[in-house]
């Protein structure tokens, strides 16, 4: 996973905020199919590592009569991630009824980290990357010792330089 969040994080280092957010929204997905591969399961999947991983994060705690809210709960960070991937749009556009129809991202010019707004959710770009990257070390790190999830790892997309030597093939 290290390739993935240090990619995200040297993104956010030199302001290339869409290829950061493109890559904090797909981590979960890897992380997830890492434990559970196979077609048809990405949303279950997802969500699942998610509400584990990070809602967590973004959800603030009852207090006294305050009930607890979470800000971007699974399910909308999923479809996030769907509307973001596939259409390039941050309206989370599903029959479902959600707390949010749309994300609305800021660069580092606002404070503000999370906050909802009617049914938008505002969030700052870097802090939700930084969120989800450290999100996904904290399972590395987790399941560092699973030897299957280990050896699905070496099926992860790695970008080589010329001359690497691949399953005795060497690529000039």
């Amino acid at each position: 996973m290290k390739r993935f969040t240090q990619a995200g994080r040297a993104a956010l280092k030199t302001d290339n905020l869409y290829a950061a957010l493109s890559l904090a929204l797909i981590v979960p997905d890897i992380c997830a199919s890492l434990e559970d591969p196979g077609p048809g399961k990405s949303e279950q999947r997802y969500k699942k590592w998610y509400e584990q991983w990070v809602e967590p994060k973004v959800t603030m705690a009852k207090s006294g009569s305050v009930p607890g809210f979470c800000f971007l709960p699974a399910f909308e960070c999923y479809q996030l991630r769907c509307s973001l991937i596939h259409s390039g749009s941050v309206e989370i556009a599903t029959k479902k009824p959600t707390q949010i129809r749309r994300a609305v991202f800021f660069d580092n010019s606002t404070s503000n980290h999370m906050n909802q707004i009617g049914n938008w959710l505002q969030m700052n770009v870097d802090s939700f990357c930084v969120m989800m990257f450290d999100s996904a070390e904290a399972w590395d790190a987790a399941v560092a010792q699973d030897a299957i999830i280990q050896k699905r790892k070496e099926t992860l997309l790695a970008i080589h330089s010329k001359g690497a030597v691949i399953d005795g093939v060497q690529f000039g």
